[in-house]
């Protein structure tokens, strides 16, 4: 397809990117797998929340290791806070991939919400959510 006048330059804008991606230059991915927390529920009575943790790996599924990963809770509705008084909070994964947060303290709202966590690593990212409940009812530990 050729294109004259003003168009040429998003042709060329277009061209660059698709060259970048066959070269290689696209940016990669981190794989993000919940190993703990997802479903858990929350006793708002009593300020009890649940510790949470990921895996991360790369495009080989090798443990990706000191890998920044955000957890970020909602700022409306049923939530809670992490650790450090905040709705989000930044970790890293250890040698194993592996990256943990203490146990969420809920907010007095009851609900389902999401807790959306996010990988970063240079040009690789990868997300996973969490989901979680607030609830007044008995929780039972095990």
């Amino acid at each position: 397809m050729i294109l004259v006048g003003r168009n040429c330059i998003g042709c060329l804008a277009l061209s660059l990117v698709l060259m970048g991606e066959v070269l290689g230059q696209a940016h990669g991915f981190l794989k993000v797998r919940v190993m703990e927390g997802d479903g858990a529920f929350n006793d708002i009575r009593h300020k009890i929340g649940h510790a949470m943790s990921v895996e991360v790996r790369d495009q080989n599924g090798q443990p990706a290791t000191g890998v920044e990963v955000i957890f970020v809770a909602p700022t409306m509705g049923a939530s809670g806070a992490f650790s450090n008084g905040n709705r989000t909070i930044t970790t890293k994964t250890d040698m194993e991939g592996v990256a943990k947060v203490a146990a969420l303290r809920p907010n007095a709202t009851e609900g389902r919400f999401n807790i959306v966590v996010t990988a970063r690593q240079a040009d690789r990212e990868g997300s996973a959510v969490i989901t979680q409940s607030n609830s007044t009812a008995v929780v039972v530990r095990h």
